[in-house]
């Protein structure tokens, strides 16, 4: 009589442990996600976030505090290898810089064990720094998941080799989100008739609003677009424009709002013109989400979502006149303003949504770690 061959479900399942700060409402769905599909995970991170680990904790993901005070926390260390050895884990998987530090340092001597890092942004990052040894570059690091083809880019600039690198993009549930009333933006001071362009950021010299500003003093006296700005203004240049500008009576920097991603579903054109170290910005992303089409700069993983005249918009960096120009004829063909979000709705259930981002990262963990282990 032939033994019976095991196959892959009679293999024990993968063991991970999760190193974070605190969890966005992407990775509270991925890492849930991963647990239905049969990963025995166990998540550190600031439980100080109440919201958060609880939502783990109801989907049956353990949880236990963990706060990296630094990149180098021996406190934080001796836990998180505590952890490590007790639990007998196949793959550590650090979101965020501090925790992938502190674990990788934790981890020394654990040659069974994966280690696995999350970068999400380009810059930052140089030979000369020993922190980047300590993270990015750090030699015993089996795979880097890029949040974008850009930030793949990048990090291959390093030397890193392409094994290691492997895009996965932050998916998003259309089923989040729902746009505000359009009646919102007359409480903003924005009139009802308005073409309304919406930036969400926090303003930095980095994130280009400069000539965004810049653009809206170009278009004629009497156009009916008007910017909506949400998020904390730290640029003085900036805050310096908003208030001098001609046309400061149709910039509205409204700050932090709870409801920005309502609003950005409710408005005309999503508009995200960074010029430099971009990786796959949320905002752009619940845009197409919510079928708004996009106005984006060449930028790092923007081109990633937004394709240029089939979604959306895409320029070169640091361009008012054609920030401009691509606004004027959003306004002008309304038609292929529609298709181009419709476009966008249907490219991100299909490209990006949280299930792909589900189905990439388990894949990711079965190439690392063996079936029978």
């Amino acid at each position: 009589m032939n033994e019976a061959v095991p196959s892959d479900r009679d293999a024990r399942p993968i063991r991970a442990l999760v190193l974070a700060n605190a969890l966005d409402r992407s990775e509270r769905h991925i890492l849930a996600g991963l647990h239905d599909r049969g990963v025995a995970l166990r998540v550190m991170m600031d439980t100080r976030h109440e919201e958060e680990a609880e939502f783990m904790r109801g989907r049956g993901v353990p949880v236990e505090h963990l706060v990296c005070r630094s990149r180098v926390d021996p406190a934080a260390a001796r836990r998180i290898r505590e952890v490590l050895r007790a639990g007998s884990f196949d793959l550590m998987h650090a979101l965020i810089n501090r925790p992938l530090a502190n674990g990788l340092w934790a981890a020394w001597g654990m040659k069974d064990l994966r280690r696995v890092a999350y970068r999400g942004t380009e810059g930052h990052i140089s030979r000369f720094d020993p922190a980047a040894w300590m993270t990015y570059l750090h030699p015993r690091l089996d795979s880097i998941v890029c949040v974008s083809d850009g930030v793949a880019r990048y990090l291959s600039g390093f030397g890193i080799p392409a094994s290691k690198l492997v895009v996965i993009h932050k998916g998003h549930d259309p089923r989040w989100y729902a746009p505000a009333e359009r009646s919102r933006f007359e409480e903003l001071g924005i009139p009802r008739d308005a073409f309304v362009v919406c930036c969400v950021a926090n303003v930095r010299p980095v994130k280009g609003v400069e000539y965004l500003v810049e653009a809206f003093e170009r278009l004629p006296a009497d156009s009916a677009a008007h910017l909506l700005l949400i998020g904390e203004v730290r640029d003085q240049k900036v805050e310096r424009l908003l208030a001098t500008s001609p046309r400061r009576d149709r910039l509205h920097a409204v700050g932090f709002r709870r409801d920005a991603s309502a609003l950005t579903g409710a408005c005309d054109l999503a508009v995200m013109v960074s010029v430099d170290r971009e990786g796959l910005p949320r905002a752009i992303m619940e845009a197409q989400a919510q079928g708004v089409a996009s106005l984006v700069t060449r930028v790092g993983g923007m081109p990633d979502v937004v394709i240029d005249g089939l979604n959306g918009y895409v320029i070169e960096p640091r361009d008012a006149a054609a920030i401009a120009a691509v606004i004027t004829r959003a306004m002008t063909d309304r038609e292929e303003l529609a298709r181009f979000g419709h476009n966008a709705r249907e490219r991100f259930a299909r490209e990006f949504s949280i299930e792909a981002t589900i189905d990439k990262t388990l894949a990711l963990y079965e190439r690392l770690v063996p079936v029978h282990r």
